[in-house]
């Protein structure tokens, strides 16, 4: 049920992909890489049964339309950097329109891309920051989840002194991974949803379901199965208004 779970919401997502993929070309000269898009569908095809747990967990982030989401820790499954890209850009929009500071902890490929996407979109940039996200992953190894809230609670004092209304953050496990260890990585997930709760933060957490269905070098059955624990809510696409 968990791998189906996660299946049927790559299905959803892959389908308004390519409707939106067309466009991007076109509009915004995007660099979709078409082959790999196509692959994603055909792999995914038979799994046409939807998870209603999983239904219901989307539709208490989509019901928002993106916009009231602070408190919520938040999973997301892409598959390749330009499905995400897509999403992505349109999560952050959304971010930026709200006047929250939008922090990114991924690759720098990632972290490129996205920053490319949205100036060639002619969305404003200048609210998203790249932040190394083991620094926080140590602490909390270290010194643990209050330490963490604590730390989250400075990172909020100082964006809101900066006239943001709040933060959107989104990080990259295969990333965090890389830069500690997945031990280190999972018990940080447990410490996310305590870090947000209550506060003008959000957390987004980016899976690589392309890695899982693949090699699983970093994203194996763990930290999948983990992934629909330890959130409170999970993302689909989410339309531009």
């Amino acid at each position: 049920m968990k791998q189906n779970c996660i299946r049927c919401q790559l299905k959803e997502d892959i389908d308004r992909m390519n409707m939106e993929r067309d466009h991007l070309i076109f509009e915004r000269r995007a660099n979709v890489m078409d082959s790999e898009i196509a692959n994603l569908s055909q792999a995914i095809e038979r799994f046409n049964s939807e998870c209603e747990s999983c239904k219901s967990r989307r539709n208490k982030i989509t019901q928002t339309n993106g916009k009231n989401i602070f408190g919520c820790h938040i999973s997301f499954y892409y598959y390749g950097v330009d499905h995400l890209i897509i999403n992505m850009c349109s999560y952050i929009s959304r971010g930026i329109k709200n006047n929250e500071l939008v922090i990114i902890s991924a690759e720098q490929e990632v972290y490129d891309k996205l920053t490319l996407l949205l100036k060639s979109s002619n969305i404003p940039s200048e609210s998203v920051v790249f932040y190394p996200v083991e620094d926080m992953i140590l602490l909390n190894k270290q010194e643990g989840v209050i330490a963490v809230r604590n730390s989250a609670d400075k990172f909020l004092a100082d964006a809101k002194a900066r006239g943001y209304s709040g933060i959107r953050w989104i990080g990259q496990p295969s990333y965090a991974m890389r830069k500690t260890s997945k031990d280190d990585f999972l018990a940080f997930e447990l410490s996310l949803t305590e870090m947000v709760r209550e506060k003008e933060i959000s957390i987004l957490c980016i899976y690589d379901a392309y890695d899982y269905m693949t090699d699983r070098k970093y994203v194996d059955c763990d930290v999948m199965n983990e992934s629909m624990h330890t959130h409170t809510h999970m993302l689909g696409f989410l339309n531009e208004e």
